[in-house]
């Protein structure tokens, strides 16, 4: 059997992870392996990963856009031997008031 042509893309054949967008590596990256996570396993490594909420109390922890709600259920992984992650957000109703343009009604 004879290869007659081959597709060779850079950093597939000597092991180096780059970005999808730059697999010539023009922009010089380096994988950073204490700030990288694959996602697998089953839970979030919580040395590279800041848990909000983990004591159930979110508040004053969150540095984004407030109010905001955290529910741990929304984050899960799923095909763990394939690294998948899964954020998840929903639209909910806070009691009976409903949150629109910053004004609960």
């Amino acid at each position: 059997m004879f290869l007659r042509s081959a597709l060779v893309l850079p950093g597939l054949l000597v092991g180096e992870i780059l970005p999808l967008f730059d697999q010539g590596n023009q922009g010089d990256w380096t994988l950073l392996e204490s700030v990288s996570d694959e996602f697998y396993g089953e839970t979030l490594n919580l040395k590279k990963w800041n848990n909000l909420s983990e004591d159930g109390d979110h508040y004053g922890e969150w540095k984004g856009r407030v109010p905001s709600q955290f529910n741990r259920e929304n984050i899960f992984f799923t095909n763990a031997s394939q690294g998948k992650l899964v954020f998840a957000g929903y639209f909910e109703l806070v009691g009976s008031r409903l949150l629109k343009n910053r004004i609960f009604s």
